[in-house]
């Protein structure tokens, strides 16, 4: 399937993206770097990545986005040692905006920012992903994804929300072929630069199950980490599903996109 605005999906998908999108967020570098470093790269106000929310102020990703090295932006350079910041330091470079999609009207919706605080987990178990900590509560408004305990099976519809390419937010379906060990494999999902860290959202109930981080190969599959073999590898992850148990605020529903009348 190609990647759609989720308010151009098909209706069954339109309806099933109401109900998971708000917690997708766009993962964008600050654009203050000529300020801060004398040597700042190239990526300043770049789009870097996608994710979703799985706490209140928890924000799973991909690891590639955070990594010194990769890609044809170039990182800042720290002004006393010369060399590449570090993760922990690009990832409080950057911020994650919600709401960045269009209205039925095909006009941007308001996009509503919350700067990165922290980089809480990075490769954990050496997994392409990571977690990272925002300022202020996000979840409480846009909603968190349910992580799913249990991977996707073979054959099992699945669907990716990001923002492909920078661009507003975008839903891609597609089947599961493949789920062993750590990787998720599927099939359908046309995916693009600017996808990685994208959620792997399971159609049949809405849960997570995988985190984005390969485009198709040459079998025609994109691939991602299967949130249930990184659910044993991250302590963070451990915590929220806990809450989530014990009936806490890790998990909630999406409320609806905001319009620009909103307050």
């Amino acid at each position: 399937m190609r990647s759609e605005p989720v308010e151009h999906c098909p209706p069954p998908l339109r309806t099933f993206a109401a109900a998971h999108e708000g917690a997708v967020g766009q993962l964008r570098w600050n654009a203050d770097l000529a300020r801060r470093y004398a040597r700042p790269g190239t990526a300043s106000g770049v789009a870097w990545g996608s994710g979703t929310l799985i706490a209140r102020d928890l924000f799973l990703t991909a690891g590639h986005c955070f990594d010194r090295t990769g890609g044809r932006w170039l990182r800042p350079l720290d002004d006393r040692t010369g060399d590449v910041i570090g993760s922990a330091e690009i990832a409080t470079n950057m911020h994650v905006a919600f709401n960045y999609q269009l209205d039925p009207a095909g006009e941007l919706r308001p996009t509503h920012c919350y700067r990165i605080v922290e980089l809480v987990e990075h490769r954990p178990g050496e997994l392409d992903v990571a977690i990272v900590r925002l300022a202020g509560a996000p979840g409480a408004a846009w909603g968190v994804a349910e992580l799913a305990p249990t991977g996707a099976r073979p054959g099992e519809a699945v669907c990716l929300i990001g923002h492909p390419l920078g661009f507003t937010k975008h839903l891609v379906a597609g089947r599961c072929v493949a789920a062993s060990g750590t990787a998720l494999r599927y099939l359908g999902a046309e995916t693009f630069e600017g996808s990685s860290g994208s959620g792997v959202l399971r159609i049949s109930d809405g849960r997570l199950v995988g985190v984005h981080t390969n485009g198709r190969s040459s079998a025609g599959t994109s691939s991602g980490v299967c949130v249930s073999a990184l659910i044993a590898r991250s302590p963070t992850l451990q915590l929220v599903g806990r809450a989530a148990a014990a009936g806490g605020t890790a998990a909630r529903p999406c409320p609806a996109p905001r319009s620009r009348r909103s307050p």
